[in-house]
């Protein structure tokens, strides 16, 4: 393709189909043909139309030519062309024709800083919408596609600090920090989601609403998203939004909170972080509707020993019953959910935590009567492996229960009913070895 063979060009055109079109476009841009990209425009090629996933566009942003960007979206596309609205593409700058707002939006989602800036400055508006997914038609701003460029992996090795950049541009330019994307989400819950730091500071600072909630997705709030991630960057980012003033004990459509998440994810560190700056340990405070889970139970229903110890330090209720079932009216404690899968080293850290001992007795005695019912009375070694194994540790469990609690046991669970919290407990003026004990230091 000879860059001044116009004529030629054109007489190829005449009876070219669109996709040809694009083609030529294709290589013409790959090429640095500026002369035959004018022509090629002129003709009604349209630079937005995808051939094998690329369209000219994001070729030119890729090639980092600015020069065939800019005579890309700068070309009047003509009027058979706008109006045709082909299936292909999905867009919606045609009734204002203004192609360089769409080359912004797919800047932005290569995070490719060099482009944006010159598409702004070109005169992009970076407030357009357009669509993000093809196959489920969804929407969303030029800034929440630069926060979503680290997850989507579109870009570059170093996608984090350019889409951070992309970001600062962006609204620098005046882009709208709260507009959410079709599903719900804000910019917020997308820099969150990928780990954009700075950005989650720096959207906060331009007057983004930290407590925003998801809408059909959940109510989740930016907090819950960060919690749920176990990721390197995340106690970082749960700093950085209660620092801005997030609701921590805001809860989601099931009523769980941040901490919640946290435990869900087994992320210790973040889940002490929150309760360190004042989470409820038992989840969301209010007990309407019914409770159907707290961090405890979750954390009991993982495995998770550092998490169960944790909790219960920080004055999680040991004895409080969680509604799985709510029309059967089935309720459970940890205790129960130990059991039932067989973690006799959480049962003893609820033990000597404080659970109710009448309560665990009468639970041990049904869970035994229920494994000797499945064969006649006496003959427990028709039992299976699995089932005499759990026999013998249930009748070793029945045996710890039927014994009096200690004096130094039960002065720990009266003295920490009052003083539920390591600060409160660290108030009193005891010895350093009763403060660790009664800190559950020894579980």
């Amino acid at each position: 393709m000879q860059d001044d063979d116009a004529p030629s060009l054109h007489k190829y055109l005449t009876n070219a189909s669109d996709k040809e079109k694009v083609a030529v476009l294709l290589s013409a841009v790959r090429l640095a043909r500026y002369n035959c990209i004018t022509v090629l425009i002129v003709a009604g090629s349209d630079p937005f139309l995808k051939l094998n996933g690329e369209n000219a566009v994001k070729c030119a942003i890729r090639e980092n030519d600015m020069k065939a960007l800019l005579l890309l979206v700068d070309q009047q596309l003509p009027a058979d062309v706008v109006n045709k609205k082909p299936v292909e593409v999905s867009r919606s700058w045609y009734d204002d024709r203004k192609p360089a707002d769409e080359a912004l939006f797919i800047a932005a989602g290569l995070a490719d800083v060099k482009a944006v800036n010159v598409l702004l400055e070109f005169g992009a508006n970076p407030n357009s919408c357009f669509y993000y997914d093809d196959e489920f038609l969804l929407t969303c701003s030029t800034l929440v596609q630069a926060c979503l460029a680290p997850s989507r992996h579109l870009a570059a090795d170093s996608v984090l600090a350019n889409a951070e950049a992309v970001v600062r541009t962006l609204v620098n330019a005046g882009a709208n920090v709260n507009r959410r994307c079709s599903t719900g989400l804000t910019p917020l819950h997308w820099a969150v989601k990928s780990g954009l730091l700075q950005s989650v500071v720096l959207l906060v600072e331009a007057g983004a609403d930290v407590n925003a909630q998801t809408g059909a997705l959940g109510r989740l709030t930016p907090l819950m998203m960060v919690a749920r991630l176990n990721s390197d960057h995340g106690l970082a980012v749960v700093n950085a939004l209660l620092s801005a003033g997030a609701d921590i004990d805001s809860t989601n459509c099931s009523y769980a909170t941040a901490l919640n998440y946290a435990v869900e994810a087994d992320s210790l560190p973040i889940a002490q972080f929150l309760l360190e700056q004042g989470a409820n340990p038992d989840g969301r405070v209010s007990a309407e509707p019914p409770i159907n889970t707290t961090p405890l139970y979750e954390a009991t229903s993982i495995g998770s020993r550092a998490m169960v110890v944790l909790l219960l330090k920080w004055g999680a209720s040991v004895n409080r019953t969680v509604e799985r079932i709510p029309l059967h009216n089935l309720h459970f404690t940890v205790f129960d959910v130990a059991l039932r899968v067989n973690n006799f080293e959480l049962v003893s850290v609820f033990l000597a935590a404080g659970f109710d001992h009448a309560c665990a007795y009468k639970v041990v005695c049904e869970k035994i009567d229920a494994l000797c019912s499945k064969v006649p009375v006496g003959m427990t070694d028709l039992l299976s492996l699995d089932d005499r194994i759990r026999l013998q540790r249930l009748q070793k469990l029945h045996g710890e229960l039927s014994q009096p609690q200690t004096l130094k046991q039960l002065c720990r669970i009266t003295i920490r009913r009052y003083t539920v919290s390591p600060r409160r407990l660290s108030d009193l003026p005891l010895p350093s070895a009763l403060q660790s004990f009664l800190s559950l230091d020894d579980l």
